[in-house]
């Protein structure tokens, strides 16, 4: 249902609008439809990155539709690494709130001196 809304699989019956241009098929449908050009965004995205620049000159020679996908791709980037940042956070305090494991051998004793179970 929905991946006939937003255009997955051909035009979408809700179009949707994206800096200002409308889009009536899914964002993400260009990677199916052209996997050597996202393979090749990908390629060029980590390589600007690190500083490298695809095209001759200084940062604003590059066309200006890349440095859209660049910063586009970079935001998605970031919302992942702080998705995973706080999962590990979860992760490390669960650990650190943990009781210890139980030996079955010990048995615990209370300051009253009533056994626990």
């Amino acid at each position: 249902m929905n991946q006939r809304r937003w255009g997955c699989e051909g035009n979408a019956s809700e179009p949707m609008e994206m800096d200002g241009v409308i889009i009536t098929t899914c964002p993400r449908r260009w990677i199916k439809d052209e996997p050597e050009l996202a393979t090749d965004c990908f390629w060029f995205y980590r390589r600007y990155d690190t500083g490298m620049l695809p095209e001759d000159g200084g940062l604003h020679s590059q066309p200006n539709k890349l440095m859209q996908v660049f910063r586009v791709m970079e935001a998605a980037f970031n919302k992942v690494e702080k998705e995973k940042d706080a999962r590990d956070d979860r992760k490390r305090a669960v650990g650190r709130n943990a009781a210890p494991p139980r030996n079955p051998y010990v048995q615990r004793v209370s300051p009253d001196g009533k056994a626990f179970r």
